[in-house]
């Protein structure tokens, strides 16, 4: 099979950029209002939403790769918790997650494998909450993308029984 690459949209990021700045506003009335509570809720909307903003709008200015398959494992992208490269060694099974009507792709990792050899501290943080709502480690978003979900958890279960089909022989 060839290498297969999933591109981000940049006009599906910009609706997120959109919602960013919604949130930025919303953030701001909040800190308008008499309640501390509200303030401090304001500011911490305005601090995170605007952090969205500065990172999605690098992302659409800058397109990358969500998500690259082949032969030799997969490269996660997606998101901000994705992990790079994994090799389909490390893999134990691929399936399909769904969350507040959003779908993933969730991988499950070998007993043994750690994400301490996959991703930074953040990114080990962000699998450890997956983990602790009882979701896998890794979950690819495909919502930036203009990738069909199902074609694409097709072709990458495809890929991993091709490597399991050759590993056996």
């Amino acid at each position: 099979m060839n290498e297969v690459i999933i591109r981000q949209n940049p006009r599906k990021q910009s609706s997120i950029l959109v919602l960013s700045l919604i949130m930025i506003a919303a953030g701001v009335f909040s800190l308008c209002q008499p309640s501390t509570f509200q303030k401090v809720a304001g500011t911490i909307a305005v601090v995170f939403f605007a952090a969205c903003f500065v990172i999605y709008l690098v992302w659409m200015l800058r397109p990358k790769t969500a998500l690259v398959m082949n032969e030799k494992g997969f490269t996660d992208s997606s998101t901000l918790a994705g992990v790079g490269f994994v090799p389909w060694e490390y893999v134990k099974n691929i399936s399909e997650t769904t969350v507040a009507k959003q779908k993933f792709i969730s991988v499950e990792l070998n007993e043994g494998v750690e994400l301490a050899k996959l991703s930074s501290t953040a990114q080990k943080a962000l699998a450890r909450a997956n983990a602790a709502a009882g979701y896998q480690p890794i979950n690819i978003s495909l919502s930036t993308t203009s990738a069909n979900f199902d074609e694409t958890l097709k072709t990458m279960r495809k890929f991993f029984e091709t490597y399991k089909t050759e590993e056996a022989q």
